[in-house]
């Protein structure tokens, strides 16, 4: 009987013990549950609120994806597209022979190279291609052909090193070659945006965007497989770096300068320009050297400048014969009237007939600021792309009056200036619209401002349209026949 009882008493605590724990551990997991859910829906929410003001840069950056993706797979045909067989062959040719032979340097091929003397003069098929080789049969005859390459060496080899990793990685086709500008533009894009918005609002920043996008010479050269857009992607990776510096005073922003510095020196010529007058305007603003801002910019830029010489020379054979007579010839000297002309009728191509007018208004209202600003921070970054876009086509007026891609460096110029210039003359304008959009619960300026990007892209949409629409950048430097466009 005892044992008996016992034995049920045992029964029964065993029953009674798994049972006791089991609502509470039950609880406890559902709370994990219902706690991680709303961590991962407090997140969610944070980050939307976030981003969800950036969204119109969101829409412009999504109409510079479709503006500078446009045929993007067809041979290479329009006006001054010779560059991008070029620059693939020279691609190609580091694949084919090896940096050993090519010591890094862009090596073209001798039935390639005379395109580059005719631009704009295209073949039977109306496309650019080898002589006696169809754009369909390229890639392969580059590959495999007969061998006649030639050292070209008129610029850092970079460019045609990134085209190779991008062939190597994507396949041989037009557009893997074209993906390397179309990438560097839409950083610069997104880089230029964040410095904006440090220097400014988000109206402004959206505004300037916007422009920056939209301006005929960058939906068109923004995707041109030169070295132009990759050295303007490093320009903004600087200007940025620069200005994080100045707003944390961390030195490792300076440390990405330095490193925008040498790889935009590995890429082209301009970097150079960009990083002195930079730290020169440093030094202007705050009247004395600061050595890890000359070392980040000066410092590097000259760094990069040697090394790239020392480049060319090696894969030259030690001789620096062909560049010399390449400096001399795109920086002699040609007559002021026909330069400025050429000049005037490129940047009406480039940016459209109502830029540089709208710019000169801009510029007043920025000299207002600047009178009671002094050298301030915006408007040392107005100085910075104003005279870093000019300094290449002043230096090299030869190469300017045939390559009006040149002028691409004045993108900034133009967006942050008209950017803030169109900002200054919206809240002038909005004072006196306030009272009929007020009780439509809209911001005047913001609508304004809106209002003046979709004018400017309506604007600049003939030429857009032209480029795409008809294979070919018009060339013409007269202004009564840029007028037939509308």
């Amino acid at each position: 009987m005892t044992e008996r009882k016992s034995a049920e008493d045992g029964l029964q605590e065993d029953w009674m013990t798994p049972t006791l724990p089991k609502l509470p551990a039950a609880r406890t997991e559902a709370t994990a549950q219902r706690s991680a859910s709303e961590t991962m829906a407090g997140r969610f929410s944070a980050l939307w609120r976030v981003a969800w003001p950036h969204a119109p840069f969101a829409a412009v950056f999504l109409l510079a994806i479709v503006l500078l993706t446009m045929n993007i797979t067809t041979p290479w045909q329009s006006y001054h597209e010779d560059n991008g067989l070029l620059f693939e062959n020279a691609a190609i040719n580091h694949i084919r022979f090896g940096l050993a032979f090519t010591h890094g340097q862009d090596y073209f091929d001798t039935s390639v190279k005379p395109t580059i003397f005719t631009p704009g003069a295209h073949f039977s098929d109306g496309t650019y291609h080898p002589i006696g080789v169809s754009s369909a049969q390229q890639f392969q005859y580059l590959l495999t052909g007969p061998v006649h390459p030639f050292l070209y060496g008129d610029h850092p080899p970079m460019l045609g090193l990134t085209i190779a990793a991008s062939l190597l990685t994507f396949g041989y086709h037009f557009w893997a070659v074209r993906l390397v500008p179309i990438v560097a533009t839409l950083i610069a894009l997104i880089l230029f945006y964040l410095l904006m918005l440090l220097l400014f609002d988000r109206r402004v920043a959206t505004f300037a965007a916007a422009l920056f996008a939209t301006f005929p010479i960058m939906t068109y050269y923004g995707r041109s497989v030169t070295q132009e857009a990759e050295t303007l992607c490093c320009v903004m990776g600087m200007a940025l770096g620069y200005l994080l510096w100045r707003r944390t005073g961390h030195n490792r922003w300076l440390i990405g300068v330095a490193a925008c510095v040498i790889l935009g020196g590995a890429y082209d010529w301009p970097m150079f320009y960009f990083c002195w007058i930079l730290f020169f305007l440093d030094t202007l603003r705050a009247r004395r050297v600061n050595w890890r801002v000359a070392l980040a910019t000066a410092g590097a830029g000259t760094a990069i400048f040697a090394l790239a010489i020392t480049q060319i020379a090696w894969a030259s054979g030690w001789s620096l014969a062909h560049l010399e007579r390449q400096f001399f010839f795109r920086s002699a000297p040609i007559g002021l009237h026909t330069w400025l002309h050429s000049l005037g009728g490129f940047n009406l191509l480039d940016y459209g007939l109502w830029a540089t007018p709208a710019a000169l208004v801009a510029l007043y209202f920025i000299w207002r600021v600047f009178r009671r600003e002094g050298l301030s921070l915006r408007i040392q970054y107005v100085l910075l792309f104003g005279l870093g876009g000019l300094t290449h086509i002043v230096v090299f007026r030869q190469a300017a009056y045939f390559h009006d891609y040149w002028q691409i460096y004045l993108v900034p110029f133009y967006a942050l200036t008209l950017g803030w210039g169109g900002s200054e003359l919206a809240k002038v304008l909005a004072k006196p619209t306030a009272r009929w959009l007020a009780p439509l619960r809209i911001a005047p300026q913001s609508t304004i401002m809106v209002t003046f990007a979709v004018l400017a892209l309506v604007v600049a949409w003939p030429f857009i349209y032209h480029f795409y629409s008809f294979g070919a950048w018009p060339w013409t430097s007269s202004p009564h026949l840029l007028l037939s466009l509308f």
